[in-house]
């Protein structure tokens, strides 16, 4: 069996209103302030290896992983290359990013910065002596530790964060901008990773910046997270194509 999408989305809508009562946060929690979303566009300092991973994944893969990871992949070849040009793209762009992220004596205020993979926030921290690096290899204590730091330390101006590690469960409203150096999978990632800082306690507004790269994957995963964001928005809410015009 194929699964190529969604269909009958204004039915399950109907059905599901019957069991389902649905709050938005901003219904809620009237005293937050609004999110705002700004693109910021990047070139990437290793255009070179990512096109040369785009035309011939596996090849790359093998000169630089070996013939067993080569082999690996092929059995998945389609998302273990969209993971690997993501981690390349997100590699290409920390330059740029440090070179936007301002210190806090500017005015800019603190920023998190959130990312798929570990080694391109390796990078950032290396860059910026004033961050925090928060990972799934931190114990419970350490990253409390760092949360803790984080928030009540005025030096410390960049949280630096694993999607899957940092983006539920911790408050960072000490930040009111949230960037992105890859796009997560799905949109409801992505929403958790930005409320860390939109939260109960937040007096700003929270801008939240996409770090995307143009002719790359960034903009497959943002059409992706696009058409998966106006399924749920068809199931759950009922809207159609007129509402999204």
């Amino acid at each position: 069996m194929v699964f190529t999408g969604a269909k009958n989305l204004c039915h399950l809508n109907m059905f599901l209103q019957e069991f389902m009562l649905r709050r938005l946060k901003k219904d809620v929690l009237k005293q937050l302030p609004p999110k705002i979303n700004t693109p910021l566009f990047v070139g990437i300092t290793n255009a070179d290896e990512y096109r040369r991973a785009e035309r011939d994944f596996l090849t790359w893969l093998r000169d630089k992983s070996g013939d067993t990871a080569a082999m690996n992949a092929a059995r998945a070849e389609l998302i273990t290359r969209m993971n690997a040009l993501r981690q390349l793209a997100a590699m290409g762009k920390v330059g740029a990013t440090c070179d936007w992220l301002k210190p806090c004596r500017d005015g800019q205020g603190k920023v998190l910065v959130f990312c798929t993979f570990t080694e391109p926030l390796e990078d950032i921290a290396e860059c910026k002596s004033d961050s925090v690096l928060y990972t799934g290899a931190l114990s419970s204590r350490e990253r409390q530790d760092i949360v803790d730091n984080f928030q009540k330390t005025d030096g410390v101006c960049y949280f630096l964060g694993t999607v899957g590690a940092a983006g539920v469960g911790i408050t960072l409203s000490a930040a009111s901008r949230v960037a992105f150096l890859d796009l997560p999978w799905t949109p409801g990632a992505k929403m958790q990773a930005e409320d860390r800082a939109h939260r109960i306690g937040q007096t700003k507004v929270v801008e939240i910046v996409n770090v995307l790269a143009r002719g790359t994957i960034d903009e497959r995963m943002l059409k992706l997270l696009a058409d998966k964001e106006f399924i749920i928005a068809q199931a759950v809410d009922g809207k159609t194509k007129n509402d999204a015009i």
